[in-house]
């Protein structure tokens, strides 16, 4: 991975941070059952990813779309 991609890697995880946070604090039901942001967060980036929003989204858009990944690009998921 290159320092840019790391950076950005690193942007997303603040901004899914950030939407948890904003989530739990809207949403009282998350507030009573004492979940952390950084759960909502994670589960916001799952639902986001190529895991579900990939795999909706793949027969409609073609291989060839941006949307194949989700909102999230492969290569931040890419370990090497």
């Amino acid at each position: 991975m290159t320092p840019n991609q790391i950076g950005f890697a690193l942007l997303y995880l603040g901004l899914f941070l950030l939407i948890g946070k904003w989530l739990r604090v809207k949403v009282k039901w998350l507030q009573n059952l004492f979940v952390p942001s950084s759960i909502i967060g994670g589960f916001v980036a799952l639902l986001v990813g190529p895991q579900v929003l990939g795999k909706l989204l793949a027969p409609l858009v073609g291989d060839a779309s941006f949307f194949v990944d989700g909102v999230i690009p492969s290569t931040f998921i890419s370990v090497r």
